[in-house]
């Protein structure tokens, strides 16, 4: 059942309390099963063993090279078969089960909102009072206001950084760079960028999000609509289908991965409540790792053509004229601390090293380049982890000659995780 060599899916674990004890609570970041299953906390050690390169007698002899005691095998089997049933093992019953929650998917016209009632109230009236609340304290914010970070005054610009300094003098907004963290811990700094979308309203939003599941494709299109308790965002349907027979059905493969990310959600929830009943259409892109040009040391576009080519054929279909267009990246910065595979949680050095790098790449953001953007990352390997590497390169390759201004730079804590979440509000003109 659970397969001879039984490897754990990646899991999600917080600590919870259960019936007066303190246990951990495993679950699938990635939504495709809901289950939760609950581990004592001695039982991690047997998780970590779930590495498919081992069957139950071997992780038994695992377990007790480090321990020094022997584990039963029955034991063993009972939390394989816990695992199993949630569908937390990579094995066929979790590749049956996935293959019919990706048919269920594909009957769809809409993709369903996949975090009202978590992230933000299902509710529409109480959804609109909570999203007033972040654009009134987005706009009661100064522009560029340090918060969480170190002092502004320890923090060395890179050169070239002041071109994004300067007043907002208005002018069409070709692009925005919005964070994808969950409102309740961003919301006035996702606010800050569509405030200007609310002030110069376009006819077609291309938003760019970050893929954070499984997706083989460097882009994912979807032909299905938005829907948020606000209502539902049309598709361009017919720029999708004209980009598909163009780059062919691998654009549609990864369609699935949309189902549960929230980098696009996020978005679309924002401006459904900046425009407040304007028109408009959207061009949903999940944008996949670009991890193989870090590790080739060359530019996305060199290390993988279909990056290039996606870019290209995008560029031509637009051109065609499609009204107004906007490009918006979902986006966060970088990830760091102990929940992100550091040993030590961030402090004041390591905080104040990370603004520096972050600001780097905003620069190079507010100059709409591409190349210096993408170099800002391969230079230290992305070593700082930046998830939204993906969807603001797309951003900057669609915005060439743009302008940028910072609007907000946060970094947000979690105590009890020790780590760290930078993001950022920026306007291209």
């Amino acid at each position: 059942m659970a397969g001879a060599n039984p490897r754990l899916r990646p899991v999600e674990a917080f600590v919870v309390r259960s019936k007066g004890r303190e246990m951990v609570a495993l679950h699938d970041p990635l939504r495709y099963s809901e289950e939760i299953v609950l581990v004592s906390p001695e039982a991690m050690m047997i998780l970590s063993a779930f590495d498919g390169t081992r069957d139950v007698r071997q992780v038994q002899e695992e377990l007790m090279r480090q321990t020094g005691q022997l584990l039963p095998s029955a034991e063993i089997e009972a939390m394989l078969a816990k695992l199993d049933e949630a569908h937390l093992l990579e094995n066929e019953n979790f590749a049956v089960f996935l293959a019919g929650k990706v048919a269920e998917y594909a009957k769809l016209t809409d993709r369903p909102a996949a975090l009202a009632g978590q992230a933000y109230p299902k509710e529409p009236e109480e959804l609109r009072k909570t999203l007033d609340g972040y654009f009134l304290e987005a706009a009661r914010l100064p522009d560029d206001a340090l918060h969480g970070g170190a002092a502004a005054a320890r923090i060395v610009l890179p050169a070239g950084f002041e071109r994004e300094a300067p007043a907002d003098e208005g002018g069409t907004v070709r692009g925005l760079i919005a964070p994808h963290i969950d409102p309740r811990r961003g919301g006035a700094c996702i606010a800050k960028a569509y405030a200007k979308a609310r002030q110069d309203p376009a006819d077609l939003y291309v938003i760019f999000g970050t893929a954070h599941g499984e997706c083989e494709s460097p882009y994912a299109l979807t032909r299905k609509n938005y829907e948020t308790p606000l209502g539902v965002a049309k598709t361009d349907r017919a720029l999708v289908d004209s980009l598909v027979a163009t780059l062919g059905p691998e654009a549609l493969s990864d369609e699935f991965a949309h189902k549960t990310e929230h980098s696009i959600e996020f978005q679309v929830l924002f401006l459904q409540h900046a425009l407040a009943g304007k028109p408009f259409q959207i061009l949903p892109v999940l944008c996949g790792s670009l991890h193989q040009a870090i590790i080739a040391g060359m530019s996305p576009d060199l290390a993988d053509m279909r990056v290039a080519r996606f870019h290209f054929t995008l560029a031509s279909e637009l051109a065609k004229g499609r009204g107004k267009i906007c490009f918006i990246a979902g986006a966060d910065l970088s990830h760091i601390g102990m929940r992100f595979g550091d040993r030590t949680a961030p402090d004041e050095k390591s905080l104040a090293d990370t603004e520096r790098h972050d600001r780097a790449l905003l620069a190079a953001a507010a100059g709409a380049d591409a190349a210096a953007f993408d170099e800002t990352i391969r230079n230290d390997r992305d070593r700082h982890r930046v998830c939204g590497y993906s969807p603001i390169y797309a951003l900057l390759r669609a915005t060439v000659g743009a302008t940028g201004r910072l609007l907000r730079y946060e970094q947000s804590q979690e105590k009890e995780t020790g780590s760290m979440v930078s993001f950022a509000s920026l306007v291209l003109r």
